[in-house]
């Protein structure tokens, strides 16, 4: 009913830019499995191996109908429980200004933040669909750890503080050149989930 006299102006803060080496990587390519085969050489493989060799205890992935996010991500230190939903999505080539690049993944990293409250809720969906999607040819859905891992994460988070955070991977975007177009939509973003669940949006990109 009050409309502000001025509008405020977003951006997305530089930081939250984290660049990777795509080398070996088709980034035309986005799932790690596709048609009943594996792909190592797609964007959801290079994130995959990104968090295993990152230490996390857990690398699920969940990207199918229904999603929380193309990959989730848990590792326990003494005090914390961190985990990372991670979206993936493919591009025409590395960096660039393409608007598309930016708005879809957006779009699905602004829907999973009603996980970040919900951590129990998240822990029996990753329960459900290890049950709901295997299959004789993908027996299971965990890249790394486990049933066993999850049970043990959910019984630390009785006592553990826990801290979620929401990643893209768009190699589509370039931190140095992307568009003012890209800019927009990765500050709005940003702004609602930080507006919303306290959490900035981060952004896994190409130089």
């Amino acid at each position: 009913m009050i409309k502000p006299e001025e509008a405020p102006e977003l951006s997305f803060p530089a930081e939250c830019f984290d660049v990777w080496d795509w080398n070996g990587i088709d980034v035309t390519k986005e799932s790690l499995w596709r048609d009943g085969q594996q792909h190592k050489d797609t964007v959801q493989a290079r994130a995959a191996r990104h968090f295993i060799d990152a230490g996390y205890d857990v690398v699920f992935d969940d990207d199918a109908a229904g999603e929380a996010a193309d990959l989730i991500c848990f590792k326990i230190d003494e005090e914390t429980i961190h985990f990372s939903l991670v979206h993936c999505k493919f591009s025409e080539n590395i960096g660039g200004a393409r608007l598309q690049d930016a708005v879809e993944v957006c779009s699905q990293a602004v829907r999973s933040g009603r996980w970040l409250w919900k951590f129990k809720d998240l822990c029996r969906h990753i329960a459900k669909r290890e049950q709901r999607l295997r299959s004789v040819i993908r027996p299971t859905r965990f890249l790394h750890g486990g049933s066993h891992e999850m049970n043990n994460i959910l019984r630390a988070s009785r006592f553990k503080e826990i801290q979620g955070q929401i990643i893209i991977v768009q190699p589509g975007i370039s931190r140095e050149n992307h568009s003012e177009r890209q800019a927009t939509i990765l500050a709005a973003a940003h702004s609602f989930l930080t507006d919303t669940v306290g959490v900035p949006l981060d952004v896994v990109c190409a130089e």
